[in-house]
């Protein structure tokens, strides 16, 4: 997954409305990119200001998704020594749409600061440049920009044609909520985001299937940079801080595109009851978004031109739900290899469904023990065979929220009651074809942060299986099961060379080298000092009981390891597809490029 940079060059304020008695402020400005902040220095009783500060916010490991819905709020605030600062305005750009601009970016844009309480009259003018780059992109320099050109100074407002709308989040009710408190209950709630300003409706006590049915309104200046619609279920604490449950989002522009979306489900999804905060903190920090689910809440969307828009609520009528109709989940589990060490010869099972972990919507293999850490044992006996209906909303082509009312559908790989890794499934009217045809693949394992079956920085495991999903009557035949049986091969590995390989040491150096994997079965090459440009020049043959059919083979994993006096740095692997293997004796060498976690390095191992 790619990493993220995000430089914000906040360089002036201008016609900033006075907060204090005598018509200036005290301004500070305060940059928020996805959670964390940077501010400028602080100045005294002005209304333009010269801020001309650099800020860099870089985040590891983000999903497609969490770079879509991130922002970048610009918030300018007055200043107070001993009371809590004052709100002058603030503007949101989005994330993932300022990345798919020219040059990755929005340069020396003026923004009407906007603050929700005083309407929709602009409170000042701020200047920014933004820039959002990409793992493999790079930031604009603008080396021929004359930032001391004298037109650049001339105090002249932008020339802002807005319209105001009306934005109506009408939020009717909620099911399968989870049992927070000590009670075994929920004392639920709905906060919504947009734009920096934050409605919600009021709490529903000691019910796991609360009814709000409140409309929340809110204005929209438009054109809007603003576009995700943060949408989050809190259980209230009298007198503590309120818990956090699980969220969904919306795009305003889908809403806008639409004008009205009908009641439909929004599955909200959050992080495990057991987990600490500590360790919530750090799956944020590597940007992995929540994969528990929290519930569901039937929600209904619409837009229109009000110059007359204000912040407010109202009571909603009561909706009916969805049509449901019944779907069926089938799953063939095969195979799995490259379970952590950790687990070897374990007991393991596998787990398929959506909705609550562990209710009617879930259902699980036999246990089978590993050998070693893989298994062909439910290939053998065909026993890992799962097949069930579920009753979900229909889905109907409209727009992307009712055409997406299935929950996520997760496949798990599971020892002793807790997971190991993972896949997740989304079903909509853009998935359904493929998740229909049930063909068979080997599967990267995400895993678990909470189990802490895992070690950092290690792969789970890869399970091979064969997933169908969709509607009942629609769903097409199940293909057959696979011919199979299995017997011995040897699997011969010429290693050559290696090079620009990471430095693990403090000199500079490795001392590196490789685990060739199959299946069951491993071995590994000698080790060579102090080098970044291995030469091994070995053979590497060992026998392996793998499935007749080649399509149900293992591919062949090669790991390279820094070795150290008492232990092994990960450097990084490949992946040889065992497709690609042909039974010659002497095969054309080929260079084989490192992964290092999800992204390629530049280092090379001639194979």
């Amino acid at each position: 997954m790619p990493g993220v940079n995000v430089r914000v060059h906040v360089i002036e304020a201008r016609e900033l409305k006075g907060v204090d008695s005598g018509g200036t402020s005290d301004p500070i400005g305060i940059v928020t990119v996805m959670g964390r902040k940077q501010e400028t220095e602080q100045y005294n009783k002005v209304t333009t200001v010269v801020f001309d500060k650099l800020m860099f916010f870089e985040f590891d490991n983000l999903t497609p998704e969490e770079i879509t819905q991130g922002t970048i709020l610009l918030e300018v605030y007055d200043y107070n020594m001993i009371a809590r600062n004052e709100l002058i305005g603030k503007y949101e750009f989005g994330v993932g749409r300022t990345n798919t601009k020219p040059g990755h970016e929005e340069y020396k844009k003026w923004v009407a600061l906007f603050n929700p309480s005083r309407g929709m009259e602009p409170q000042g003018f701020l200047k920014v440049s933004i820039s959002v780059i990409k793992s493999g992109q790079a930031h604009s320099d603008h080396v021929d920009d004359d930032d001391d050109d004298d037109d650049e100074l001339v105090l002249m407002p932008p020339d802002l044609d807005m319209k105001t709308y009306t934005l109506n989040m009408t939020v009717h009710k909620a099911k399968d909520l989870p049992k927070v408190d000590t009670w075994g209950s929920c004392d639920g709630f709905i906060n919504i985001l947009f734009g920096g300003v934050v409605l919600r409706t009021d709490t529903v006590a000691g019910s796991l299937n609360p009814e709000w049915k409140t409309e929340l309104r809110m204005p929209v200046g438009v054109p809007t940079m603003s576009d995700s619609i943060e949408v989050s279920l809190y259980d209230e604490d009298i007198g503590a801080s309120d818990d956090f449950i699980g969220s969904c989002f919306y795009s305003y522009k889908e809403i806008n595109s639409s004008c009205v979306i009908g009641p439909h489900w929004r599955h909200l999804y959050g992080w495990p009851g057991h987990a600490s905060s500590e360790e919530i903190a750090a799956t944020k920090q590597r940007g992995e978004q929540p994969t528990e689910y929290r519930g569901s809440v039937l929600m209904s969307c619409e837009t229109a031109p009000d110059e007359n828009a204000r912040v407010g609520q109202k009571s909603a009528g009561v909706c009916a739900d969805p049509e449901e109709v019944k779907y069926m989940v089938r799953l063939d589990v095969f195979q799995v290899t490259e379970v952590p060490e950790a687990l070897a010869n374990a007991r393991v099972y596998v787990t398929v469904g959506m909705g609550l972990p562990g209710s009617t919507n879930y259902r699980s293999t036999r246990p089978i023990k590993l050998s070693g850490v893989s298994s062909m044992e439910w290939l053998d006996n065909r026993s890992a065979q799962i097949k069930f209906q579920t009753s979900w909303p229909k889905l109907r082509k409209s727009n992307p929220y009712t055409e997406s009312q299935v929950p996520d559908i997760f496949v798990n790989l599971m020892c002793g009651g807790k997971r190991i890794g993972y896949n997740r499934f989304k079903y909509n009217l853009q998935t359904l074809k493929q998740l229909g045809q049930g063909q068979i693949k080997w599967y990267t394992l995400k895993p678990d942060k909470f189990d802490n079956l895992v070690p950092d920085g290690t792969i789970p495991g890869f399970l091979q299986y064969r997933l169908q999903f969709g509607e009942r009557d629609k769903l097409p035949r199940p293909p057959n099961f696979p011919a199979t049986s299995s017997q011995e091969y040897m699997l011969r590995a010429h290693i050559f060379q290696g090079k620009e390989l990471p430095s693990a040491d403090s000199n500079g150096m490795s001392d590196p080298f490789l685990e060739i994997r199959m299946g069951s079965e491993k071995k590994v090459t000698s080790t060579l000092e102090e080098t970044l440009y291995p030469r091994w020049y070995e053979t590497v043959e060992f026998q392996v009981r793998l499935p007749t059919n080649h399509e149900m083979r293992p591919d062949i994993q090669v790991l390279v390891w820094d070795q150290d006096t008492f232990t092994t740095d990960y450097l990084g692997r490949f992946v040889v597809p065992s497709k690609t293997i042909q039974p010659k004796y002497n095969p054309e060498p080929q260079w084989r490029e490192i992964m290092v976690g999800d992204e390629e390095d530049l280092s090379l191992i001639h194979i």
